[in-house]
């Protein structure tokens, strides 16, 4: 079943984006085969595809589309043995790391699908962590509409501790500076706060 998933891989790397959207398929859909391996330990293989997640997502940034393949060859074996955490993690890491290195079209792509993958096995807390950092990318591709309403979505929906609650202040603070609107600096205060230690790029500095 892996090599039916990375079959499936290979042939989605030849449809444009827009195809599963527009038969109102999500392109998770083409990778997901119908049965989960057995007798898999799934805690322990599940700590064994986060660890490649980590290593693709750091690859990203020095080999933007090694790390991509990295992180798309984690895909197929988490769907097939029904890692749906792990799944998540890695279009949402695709997703967000794209968006850190301004590869806005990548990032775009991988958040719908992590917003339809995460909404479809009600894995909230991964949804709001897309949809903030949609807001971002929003943000940064022109569409200052659009950007605020998913960030108070997210902000109006997650715990005062939350990682997608900081990164839907990032962008709404960035929003209400770039428009000059109230609240920016305190918005952004906020969002600093909730970074406290952290020295990532993307929490300090999206």
């Amino acid at each position: 079943l892996a090599q039916v998933a990375t079959q499936r891989l290979r042939i989605l790397a030849h449809v444009p984006v827009e195809t599963g959207e527009r038969a109102g398929l999500p392109l998770v859909d083409f990778l997901d085969p119908l049965e989960p391996l057995p007798d898999l330990d799934r805690g322990q293989r599940g700590r064994e595809l986060m660890s490649r997640v980590t290593a693709a997502v750091a690859t990203m940034f020095v080999d933007y589309d090694a790390g991509c393949a990295a992180a798309l060859a984690v895909l197929a074996p988490a769907l097939a043995e029904r890692q749906h955490g792990v799944a998540a993690s890695v279009l949402i890491n695709l997703g967000s790391g794209s968006g850190e290195l301004w590869q806005l079209a990548g990032a775009e792509r991988w958040l719908h699908e992590a917003i339809l993958f995460t909404t479809d096995h009600e894995m909230d807390g991964s949804l709001h962590y897309a949809l903030a950092w949609l807001a971002l990318c929003d943000l940064r591709g022109g569409r200052w509409d659009t950007a605020g309403e998913r960030a108070s979505h997210v902000i109006a929906r997650t715990g005062p501790a939350s990682i997608s609650r900081l990164m839907a202040l990032v962008a709404l603070g960035r929003l209400r500076s770039l428009r000059g609107d109230p609240g920016a600096r305190a918005t952004l205060d906020d969002a600093l706060t909730l970074a406290g230690g952290s020295d990532t790029l993307q929490r300090l500095a999206p």
